[in-house]
């Protein structure tokens, strides 16, 4: 057979549609999301079916739309090799029908050709292997005979008893048992008779009734007493002063304001402390304004003569005598002299302006005032400004003084008051406690009153809960004390013999129905069932030694075979030492593996040393050569010479650079020798380009490549 198209349409992860006219080899790469496991679950789905064709033991998508389009193969009947059959999303048939019909193949056989999620194991390789290699498959079929069961297959035989998992023969052969034990349990019951259990059931339901009826009455009497008890707690808990708490609050005001009291008293006392120095601030500021405005003197103007024009007087008079005596310039003389005259009225008529500023003296009492505010205040006099802040500051202070004198007035006053109120009292309640000890009296007595209206409140809620009323209340003795958990008690033994009680009057009749049931003819007549009853009873006896006969039986064919079994696997292991067995297996893994064994009806592998391993403890990658190698086997064996198609998924991508190199190489060889399809679905770009390179050399125009988006 051979695929010869392959079209799925857009849909799900595919971007579009997928077409491909299928080869020998062919190569679908695509990264992950690109519509990969999209392809392959369509196509076994449509070629193998989707419950059988699917080899992974996940389960499929469910996608939605469902994946549809078509696969054209060819080779499929034998009378016209190129006839084109379709197979699809609307196909109701397959290749596994095909194989079972045509090829006399198993429906499982279809779980070899599909590798899904790079998931290369195959469930039971060992039956497969007694399928293929065994000299007739005789045991194997008797084995996996459906008249005998899984159960039986694993059932137990003893001396006495038939052991097993409760499905199957082993079922019927338990129902049939169960019924036969049943149907002599009636009719034990029937022989053992009622009427003395159904008195004995009456004398203890009696008893049980007395003595509830007694712990009745105590009850009433304990509902009684406690209705006494609560009275006198009452009482007492009235004879406390029903002003307690106010006494408590007014205690606590009081100590509250007396602490005020004593806060704002230091706070007025260091009010005084400043203000000590008023009095001499405000006469020593008056003095002090009064000394600086004494110190300060007005500015004086001062006249002086201006000496330049006295110079040039006497300049010009020297002039005017020297040039008389000496020159003979008369007129020269006489100007000078002149200009000296003139010099000389100036210096008299204009004489040069000054002031002076002159500094005042300080003040020995100014500095006396200075020293006393520094030491008084702590701080220095620059200024008037300064001595009047002084003072304002001052005056500030003793309003705040007058304002907290006259509140402390007020508050002292309140304490007198609530202080005369609160002793008056409690000279009243508790006469004898000093003031000091008044508080903790008051919260004695409230701590006193909250606990007994504490048990007050047990005491009422115990009584309601008994559920008397005043009526009922019963004031005797009769030596029987309440007890709770003895009524409970009593109320469940009574409850339970009540109901038994009333089983066994019902038991007669429960059991005549019964027993009609059980024979399938209802009567009321005790003749007639008990004889229909031992009739029953001979027949489940019969079926019961004929079902345990044919257990028997066929256990011991199981067991026959089962030793038969054991030179069968002899004939297996022979089988796989043959070179048409171990061919695949030395291809794929490279001469890392000489052959198969079998050991214990398991499949074993073994390496080039000879040692053997199971395939449990092979790595990921040498057990993906195994069953790769197993697949092809198993495959070709079962389809003899006829060529088929491999749809891997990634079937290498556990394995180590090494292996891939062999895995590849025999794939194509699958392809080239064999005339095999295979379409490999990859992610992988190594394996991509070691399939390309090699099946491009290899296949030429037998390999086609394809790249999803």
């Amino acid at each position: 057979m051979k695929i010869q198209n392959i079209q799925v349409h857009q849909a799900g992860p595919l971007k579009k549609t997928f077409q491909l006219e299928a080869k020998g080899f062919n190569l679908i790469f695509g990264p992950n999301e690109a519509g990969k496991t999209y392809l392959i679950e369509a196509l076994s789905s449509w070629l193998l079916g989707k419950a059988k064709g699917v080899r992974s033991k996940q389960k499929s998508r469910d996608w939605k739309p469902v994946p549809s389009g078509s696969v054209e193969l060819t080779g499929l009947d034998q009378n016209d090799l190129t006839k084109i059959e379709i197979f699809g999303s609307d196909s109701k048939s397959n290749l596994t029908t095909w194989f079972s019909e045509e090829k006399d193949l198993s429906l499982d056989f279809s779980k070899l050709l599909v590798v899904r999620a790079g998931e290369t194991l195959i469930e039971s390789p060992e039956s497969l292997i007694k399928e293929t290699l065994s000299g007739s498959g005789m045991l194997e079929g008797i084995l996996a005979d459906k008249n005998i069961s899984k159960t039986l297959k694993s059932a137990v035989i003893s001396n006495t008893s038939i052991e097993g998992n409760n499905a199957g023969d082993i079922k019927d052969h338990r129902e049939l048992r169960d019924s036969l034990r049943s149907l002599r349990s009636l009719r034990d019951e029937f022989s053992g008779g009622t009427g003395l259990e159904l008195n004995r059931l009456h004398e203890e339901s009696l008893g049980l009734e007395n003595k509830l009826k007694e712990l009745a009455k105590a009850k009433r009497i304990h509902a009684y007493q406690l209705s006494l008890e609560l009275v006198q707690i009452k009482e007492k808990s009235l004879s406390f002063p029903e002003d307690l708490d106010e006494l408590k609050e007014n205690l606590s005001s009081l100590n509250s304001k007396t602490e005020e009291v004593g806060k704002r008293q230091a706070d007025l006392d260091g009010l005084d402390q400043e203000l000590v120095h008023r009095e001499w601030a405000t006469n020593g500021y008056s003095r002090y304004k009064e000394l600086k405005a004494l110190a300060r003197k007005p500015v004086v103007a001062e006249r002086k003569l201006n000496p330049v024009l006295l110079i040039l007087a006497a300049t010009f008079l020297l002039g005017s005598c020297g040039t008389f005596v000496l020159l003979p310039y008369p007129w020269v003389a006489g100007v000078s002299g002149f200009a000296g005259l003139v010099s000389l009225l100036l210096w008299r008529l204009l004489p040069q302006r000054t002031e002076s500023i002159i500094k005042p003296v300080d003040d020995p009492e100014l500095t006396d005032i200075r020293l006393a505010f520094e030491k008084r205040f702590a701080e220095q006099l620059s200024g008037e400004p300064v001595f009047q802040a002084k003072i304002d500051q001052l005056n500030q202070k003793l309003g705040q003084r007058n304002q907290m004198h006259e509140e402390l007035k007020d508050l002292n006053m309140s304490i007198s008051i609530l202080d005369t109120k609160t002793e008056a009292r409690m000279h009243a309640i508790s006469p004898g406690f000093t003031k000091e000890e008044w508080d903790k009296e008051v919260s004695k007595q409230i701590e006193e009153k909250k606990k007994l209206l504490g048990i007050v409140v047990e005491k009422q809620r115990e009584l309601d809960r008994f559920g008397v009323n005043e009526q009922q209340f019963l004031n005797e003795e009769i030596g029987v004390g309440w007890d709770s958990e003895l009524e409970t008690s009593l109320s469940i033994q009574l409850e339970a013999k009540n109901e038994a009680l009333q089983n066994a009057k019902s038991q007669e009749v429960e059991l005549k129905h019964k027993i009609a049931g059980a024979i399938g003819k209802m009567s009321d007549d005790w003749e007639s069932l008990i004889s229909g009853l031992e009739e029953k009873i001979d027949e489940q006896a019969n079926n019961y030694k004929k079902v345990t006969a044919e257990i028997l039986a066929k256990v011991c064919v199981l067991k026959s075979a089962l030793n038969l079994q054991k030179d069968e696997d002899q004939t297996i292991s022979e089988n796989l030492k043959s070179f048409e067995v171990i061919e695949d297996l030395t291809r794929v893994g490279g001469d890392r593996f000489s052959g198969f064994g079998w050991q214990d009806g398991k499949l074993v592998v073994l390496d080039e040393a000879g040692r053997s391993d199971t395939l449990d403890f092979l790595s990921t990658g040498a057990k993906e050569q195994v069953m790769i190698a197993l697949r092809i086997l198993f495959a070709r064996r079962y389809l003899e010479k006829t060529p088929a198609f491999l749809l891997l998924d990634d079937a290498f991508q556990h394995s180590d650079y090494n292996r891939r190199k062999h895995l590849v190489a025999h794939t194509l060889r699958l392809v080239r020798e064999r005339g095999w399809q295979v379409f490999y679905f990859t992610m992988d770009n190594h394996l991509r380009d070691m399939f390309k390179e090699q099946a491009t050399n290899q296949l030429g125009e037998d390999f086609t490549y394809h790249m999803l988006s």
